[in-house]
């Protein structure tokens, strides 16, 4: 195990600003800062995930000008992402079989993603709301970060990478955290996600999705704060001396997300939009990559206007017989 005092973390930290883009917890989301006095932890969680980053919420694909020249926008920027917590490292794990294909890969998010550092930091105290042992991991799983930090007052234990401990000037240390990692994980609830996808698959056609939709008003938040969720839109914007093309973040839970040009919408009822988001996360997803979408943040439990539990969808799935 490794150790350093924080005051000297945030310093060497502050000395990368400029050499790398940081992006750190300041308030209720995550921000491109430019010194360490503005990290801010407001809670465990902030209210916006760190995928802002890896899928920008409105990112510049490329430019024209009158003469319809095209110029690309360049993404080869170094980066450090400060404060990520595991489930949030689990959630760009599970975007990178969406972006980061063989027949379609998108240069925009790999290269964001090779050339970003992952600094995370394990929960000491889980809220009421996480279920990320649902799904095989838990609150201090170090995962896809370059290096892993628990936060033991006026010091960090770390581990990770062998030149990002040497980086930041980490010295050896005997301790462990493994009592603080036993007591985090006995505060999360969990629920049994064993047979879903299959259970899933047998209520699709019920009137199963229709009772649920009933506490929903489709208003998106679920989507737009969930570290998984990718639904994205294109747009063009002219302007007199040419243009641009953006990707910008869209719901799943939006009806004119699937209205196509000729006039039909294949998802026009809410409950049908509900089934999508719900069958993506815990059925499509691991039929295509042997794990769920969904990480157990609690997000989407905690910011719901109308509390809108998918725990409880999950439970009451298990035992539907409609």
């Amino acid at each position: 195990m490794k150790r350093i005092e924080k005051n000297k973390f945030y310093e060497k930290l502050n000395g990368m600003i400029g050499e790398y883009r940081v992006f750190a917890p300041s308030g209720d989301r995550y921000r491109y800062i430019e010194d360490v006095s503005e990290i801010k932890f407001d809670g465990l969680l902030t209210k916006m995930s760190p995928k802002a980053h890896f899928l920008p919420q409105e990112e510049e694909l490329f430019r024209w000008d009158e003469k319809e020249n095209i110029k690309v926008k360049d993404v080869n920027d170094r980066y450090i992402v400060f404060g990520m917590r595991p489930c949030e490292v689990r959630a760009v794990t599970l975007l990178d079989p969406t972006f980061d294909t063989e027949k379609f890969p998108d240069p925009y998010y790999i290269n964001r993603r090779k050339n970003t550092i992952i600094i995370s930091i394990a929960c000491n105290e889980p809220l009421e709301t996480c279920f990320c042992t649902s799904f095989g991991y838990g609150p201090f799983t170090k995962g896809d970060a370059d290096l892993m930090l628990v936060d033991m007052g006026d010091y960090f234990l770390g581990e990770g990478d062998e030149d990002i401990l040497n980086l930041f000037g980490f010295t050896d240390s005997e301790e462990d955290y493994r009592e603080l990692k036993e007591k985090a994980e006995s505060r999360i609830g969990r629920i049994e996600i064993e047979g879903i996808p299959e259970k899933l698959e047998q209520i699709r056609e019920t009137d199963f999705f229709k009772k649920i939709t009933q506490r929903c008003i489709t208003c998106g938040t679920c989507t737009f704060l969930c570290p998984t969720c990718y639904c994205f839109d294109i747009q063009d914007r002219n302007r007199l001396n040419g243009g641009k093309r953006v990707r910008v973040w869209d719901s799943c839970m939006f009806k004119i997300y699937t209205h196509e040009t000729s006039g039909h919408n294949p998802r026009y009822e809410e409950h049908r939009r509900m089934r999508q988001r719900v069958m993506h996360k815990f059925a499509y997803y691991p039929s295509l990559y042997n794990q769920y979408g969904c990480v157990g943040c609690g997000r989407c439990v905690t910011y719901c206007p109308v509390n809108f539990d998918i725990r409880e969808v999950i439970r009451e799935a298990g035992g539907y017989n409609g």
